[in-house]
C-alpha cells in the first residue's frame, strides 16, 4: 500500500483514482494515513474537486466501511456537497465513533436539517468536544439560538474551531450583545476584540479601530476590520504603507475545524494571518473615513460597506474575497436555518451524491 505523508499527495492520488472511478484505489489512499488528518483533509478536497458524478458508489463504500475513518469520509462527502443522507443520517449521528458522529452533527447544522434537533441538544453535552462543539453549532446555526449560544461561547478562542465559534457567536448576537459580549470575554485578548468589531460590522466602531490602527500590535488587523466594516481596500485605495502579497491571506481553511489541538496565544493564531495584511496610513484613512464613514447607519451591522440585507450577502457570495464569502454565507445561513448552508469551498454542489 502507497504511502502519502502529505495531504497534497494524497489529494492528486485520489482525485486521479476517483476520476478513474477506482474506488478500490482511492480506498487504499484513504486506508494508507487513516489517522493523519492532513491526509484526510486532503482527501476530501479531492472530493469536493472532483465533481459528485464520480462518487456514488465510493461513498455507498465508504459509508459502510468497517474502519471510522472511511465512515467519516462518507459523511464528509455529503457535507461537501451538502447533500443529504436521508435516513441514513440517523445512522451516522448513532455511531460509535466520535469522529463519525461529529462530521455527522456537524452536517445536520450544514443541510438544515431542523427535524434533528432534539438529537443535536442531546448531543451537546457529549464527552467528546468535537461531538459537543458541531452540536452546539448546529443547533446555533439551524435557529434555537437561547439554547445553545453559550456553550458554543465557550470553545471559542485561538484554533480552528474556536474561531468558527468566535464568528458564529459574533454572527449571531445583536450589536449591543456582542459588544457586551467583547467586552467581557475578550477584554485582555486585544486581537480578539478589534478582530470582532469588524465582525459586528457596526460603524459606531470605526473611531476606536483608527486609534487602535497606530499602535504597531494592532494596526494591521485594525485596518482589517475598518475593511470588513466599510469595504474600502487600503491597498487599492492608497490608505496602506506596506500592501499585502499577492495572494492576500486566510486564517481557517473550511477543513480544519476541529476544538481538540491545543490552543495558542491569540498572538501565535492571528500571527501568519496579520503578516499578509496591509498597515493602514492612518492619517489618510481617517481623512477618508471622515468624507465615507457617515454615510453608514450606525448601531445597524454592516459587511463591505453595506448593510447586511439577503441581496447584499448572495452578492458578497459571489464576489468577495474568500474569508469574506465564508462570513456571508453564515450570516446568511444563520437567517434562513432551513436551507443548506452555502460551502464556499467547493465548486458547485449541483448533483450531490444520493443515498439509497
Amino acid at each position: 500500500m502507497q504511502r502519502f505523508p502529505e495531504g497534497g499527495e494524497a489529494f492528486v492520488a485520489a482525485v486521479l483514482a476517483l476520476g478513474a472511478e477506482d474506488t478500490r484505489g482511492f480506498l487504499d489512499v484513504a486506508l494508507s494515513h487513516e489517522d493523519n488528518r492532513d491526509v484526510q483533509r486532503g482527501l476530501l478536497s479531492a472530493i469536493g474537486w472532483i465533481g459528485a458524478v464520480h462518487l456514488k458508489d465510493t461513498v455507498r463504500t465508504l459509508a459502510n466501511a468497517a474502519a471510522p475513518a472511511l465512515r467519516a469520509l462518507a459523511v464528509g462527502a455529503y457535507s461537501v456537497y451538502r447533500a443529504d443522507p436521508k435516513s441514513h443520517l440517523a445512522v451516522f449521528l448513532e455511531d460509535d465513533a466520535a469522529e463519525v458522529r461529529a462530521r455527522a452533527l456537524r452536517l445536520v447544522g450544514e443541510i438544515g436539517r431542523r427535524d434533528l434537533l432534539d438529537s443535536l441538544k442531546d448531543a451537546c453535552g457529549d464527552t467528546d468536544p468535537d461531538c459537543a462543539f458541531w452540536a452546539a453549532w448546529s443547533v446555533v446555526r439551524l435557529g434555537k439560538r437561547a439554547e445553545a449560544i453559550e456553550r458554543l461561547a465557550q470553545f471559542s478562542g485561538a484554533t480552528p474551531a474556536g474561531w468558527r465559534a468566535f464568528t458564529t457567536v459574533l454572527a449571531t448576537l445583536p450589536p449591543d450583545a456582542a459588544r457586551d459580549w467583547l467586552q467581557v470575554r475578550w477584554r485582555n485578548e486585544p486581537r480578539f476584540l478589534v478582530a470582532g468589531a469588524g465582525l459586528t460590522g457596526t460603524p459606531d466602531y470605526l473611531p476606536w479601530l483608527i486609534q487602535l490602527a497606530e499602535e504597531p500590535g494592532l494596526s494591521r488587523l485594525a485596518g482589517e476590520a475598518v475593511s470588513l466594516i466599510t469595504g474600502i481596500d487600503l491597498y487599492m485605495a492608497d490608505l496602506s504603507v506596506v500592501a499585502p502579497p499577492p495572494d492576500g491571506g486566510e486564517l481557517a481553511d473550511e477543513e480544519e475545524d476541529t476544538p481538540t489541538p491545543e490552543s495558542g496565544t491569540a498572538e501565535e493564531w492571528f500571527a501568519e494571518w496579520e503578516r499578509d495584511l496591509p498597515v493602514p496610513h492612518t492619517a489618510r484613512l481617517s481623512a477618508h473615513l471622515a468624507n465615507y464613514g457617515p454615510a453608514l447607519a450606525k448601531g445597524r451591522r454592516h459587511l463591505m460597506g453595506r448593510p447586511v440585507d439577503a441581496g447584499w450577502l448572495a452578492k458578497l457570495d459571489r464576489n468577495a474575497p474568500q474569508r469574506v464569502r465564508r462570513f456571508a454565507a453564515l450570516l446568511a445561513g444563520l437567517a434562513a436555518p432551513d436551507r443548506p448552508l452555502a460551502n464556499c469551498a467547493t465548486r458547485s454542489t449541483a448533483s450531490a451524491p444520493e443515498r439509497r
